[in-house]
């Protein structure tokens, strides 16, 4: 279960409950983002919707921190994050978060 989600420079940093593999090749992840239409309604259509390539999956040697580099990762109103990864003992790790990006932070320590 995701602890923590900071965002850096060029991705997001998702910090893991318990560990997950840290062969991040066997790791698959997706990120889109997209905006809202502004009205009086609730709501929209996901307008200017992208799905992003993920050009980096760094684990940490514990396997609780994962740094994602996300192509043309910016500022935007909604995005989904989506992962299937392999725990490190037990069954996969599967899970989804919808969240704005208001801006971008710091590079990893």
């Amino acid at each position: 279960m995701p602890l923590s989600l900071e965002t850096t420079p060029d991705g997001l940093r998702v910090e893991f409950s318990d560990p997950v593999a840290t062969d991040a090749s066997r790791h698959r992840w997706t990120y889109s983002s997209w905006g809202l239409k502004r009205s009086k309604n609730y709501g929209s259509p996901h307008v200017d919707e992208h799905t992003h390539a993920i050009d980096a999956v760094d684990v940490s040697s514990d396997g609780r921190v994962v740094t994602l580099r996300i192509a043309d990762f910016a500022p935007t109103w909604s995005y989904e994050l989506t992962w299937d990864v392999p725990a490190a003992d037990g069954p996969p790790v599967r899970g989804r978060i919808h969240g704005t990006v208001h801006a971008l932070g710091a590079p990893p320590p």
